[in-house]
This record gives structure tokens, sequence and C-alpha cells, in this order.
């Protein structure tokens, strides 16, 4: 023990002659030099994330500026979209289509609308069935195609054109259902961009529709 001692306590006179700044010197620059360096490299990741930041909001913004100037295919100005949800135990699935009506004649009623109509899936919000299509007499195997069930006045409210027909028949009661295809549709089934009187078979079930009009 007091060898170790005396090995310990042998040098404690010299330390009165070293520099401690010195000493620490070249660990203090080594230490220094790493955490610029450190220090300079996040710097750059920073900027460079940065800058990808702004570029990426400015595309984004560009692209939103882009889709304004592309057409919906309807007239949005001055157009409200509601989605009825009703509560259960309220209407009676058997009485839709007579509360169906009376709706649209209430709404109907109210200052300032123009016209008024009733989809059965909204194009507005995404929900558009979609079912296989083909025309009556026809050899070309069925295809897939959006269905959507609407009221009179659907393509007035939306200001829709036609190409050819009407979207309101004048023989409204009659027994079998109607429908406005586009001109791709109609030129698929039958060949030709008017169809109108025309029938296809829509659905699994293959459901008789004549087609009064092409849109």
């Amino acid at each position: 023990l007091a060898g170790w001692a005396g090995a310990a306590l042998f040098p404690l006179p010299n330390l009165r002659h070293v520099d401690p700044a010195g000493a620490l010197a070249p660990c203090a620059f080594g230490s220094t030099g790493r955490s610029s360096a450190i220090g300079r490299l996040l710097l750059v990741v920073q900027v460079a994330f940065t800058l990808v930041l702004v570029a990426s909001a400015i595309g984004f913004a560009t692209t939103i500026a882009a889709l304004r100037g592309v057409p919906w295919g309807f007239q949005a100005d001055g157009l409200i979209n509601a989605r009825l949800a009703p509560l259960p135990g309220g209407q009676p699935r058997a009485d839709l289509s007579r509360y169906h009506a009376d709706l649209l004649a209430t709404l109907g009623r109210l200052p300032g609308l123009e016209s008024v109509a009733i989809t059965g899936q909204s194009s507005l919000f995404g929900f558009v069935q979609r079912s296989n299509v083909a025309g009556v007499g026809e050899p070309d195997q069925p295809f897939e195609a959006q269905v959507l069930q609407v009221s009179d006045g659907f393509f007035a409210t939306l200001r829709l054109p036609l190409i050819a027909g009407t979207s309101v028949p004048p023989d409204r009661r009659s027994a079998d259902p109607t429908a406005v295809v586009s001109r791709s549709v109609a030129e698929r089934l039958f060949g030709t961009a008017d169809a109108t009187g025309r029938y296809l078979q829509v659905g699994t079930a293959g459901q008789r529709v004549r087609i009064v009009g092409i849109g």
C-alpha cells in the first residue's frame, strides 16, 4: 500500500508546471471539429428538406390551380348537394317512392330554386354504383359501366346538355324504365352515337331499359 501511495503521489509536485489549456487543446480540437462537422451536415440536411417541402407545396398549389380550370362536366355555380341519411325506424322502404315525390314537390316550392332532383347515389360524393350493361339483340359481351338512378330533374338541375333525345320522355308512365347513356356507352353498345329508342340490359338480372337520351 505504501508503494502504491508513493507512486501515486510522486507526480503531484510536477503538476504545477503543466498548462491545463495546452494539455486539453488536442482533445478540445478533436471534439469541436467533429461537432462542427455534424452541425454542418445537419444544417445541409435541414436546408435540403426545407427545399423539398417548398417545392412540394408549390407543386400542390400549381396542381390545385390547374384543376380549377378543368371543366367538371356540369354547372356547379349555385348548386347545393345534400345527402339523405334515414334514421333507423324512420320512413318505411315501401313508402320511399312516395316520400321522394313529396320531398321533390316541397323543395320545388321553395323560392329561389330553379330545379331540384334526387339520385340513388351521389356522384359528387363519389358513391356511384357499377353494373354490367349489354345491348338487347347485340352479340357483344356485357361490360361494366357506372349506373346512377336519378329523378326527372337531374339533367336540368346540373345543366347537363344532351347530344340527342331527352331526359324526360313524354310517355313517362310507360312500363319500361328509361335511361340516358353517354356517347361512349352508346357507341360501345350499338356502334352508333345515337342509340335513342334502343334497349339495353342492366345488372345480373338483365333489367330491360329503354334509351331515351344520349348525354
